[in-house]
């Protein structure tokens, strides 16, 4: 009777993958950047450097790579000082936007608005609007395909421009707005805000007509109604 050969070579040997092999292989794909602060600070460089969340998350300065590869920090306290240091510059920023559109915006939008013959209230729900929302259009249209959260981004912004700007400027500089139009404005916000949540929820995607044009021809003048008052005021 021949011997049989019981041998086997490598390549007879299969690999099946199950869903934690593949969860490895991606990683560094997957996993997000704030996973670094669980780590200690003389490895975060290199989690850092593979982690890809931590080069696509940041615009312009990795703040990230700055922090754990080019600074080096080395405790917590080190780390505070250089946070505070990123949130001054952020701040000189600011300061230099709002120069800027005192400066020069705003005397553009007076002398459009008088060349166009249009009052505050036209100018300030078209050219204004326009103005302030053409950089976070294009922002939302270049994150489609990144699994960015697009609505609740515009979400937050708005309530942001609505109560802690506009709370700004009514302790700034206070003024009596029109309640008739500033109820209008807050209820077409609410109202676009559930039609948004309402489609998303039931649909699952966003149909893109009725509900866009909607939401941005009433969401405008809610978010934007603060701002032209003050600065025709100002101008």
């Amino acid at each position: 009777m021949p011997a049989i050969d019981t041998k086997t070579t490598k390549s007879d040997v299969f690999t099946v993958k199950n869903a934690l092999d593949a969860e490895f292989d991606n990683f560094w794909k997957t996993v997000s950047c704030f996973a670094a602060n669980n780590f200690p600070f003389e490895e975060r460089c290199e989690f850092v450097q593979k982690a890809e969340d931590c080069n696509s998350s940041t615009n312009v300065i990795p703040y990230m790579r700055l922090l754990a590869c080019d600074l080096k920090c080395i405790n917590q306290f080190q780390e505070m000082i250089f946070i505070a240091l990123f949130v001054a510059f952020c701040f000189q920023i600011l300061v230099l936007l709002i120069y800027t559109i005192n400066v020069y915006y705003s005397p553009a939008l007076k002398a459009v608005s008088r060349f166009l013959h249009m009052n505050e209230h036209l100018a300030g729900v078209t050219l204004m609007a326009f103005g302030n929302t053409s950089a976070d259009f294009f922002a939302n249209l270049a994150s489609v395909e990144r699994h960015v959260p697009v609505f609740a981004n515009n979400l937050s912004s708005a309530l942001f421009v609505i109560t802690i700007s506009g709370g700004l400027i009514f302790y700034i500089s206070p003024f009596k707005m029109n309640s008739y139009e500033t109820v209008r404005d807050i209820l077409f916000l609410l109202l676009a805000t559930l039609l948004m949540d309402y489609f998303a929820y039931t649909t699952n995607h966003f149909a893109l007509g009725y509900e866009f044009k909607f939401f941005s021809k009433h969401n405008s003048p809610s978010r934007f109604s603060l701002f032209r008052k003050n600065v025709m005021a100002l101008t």
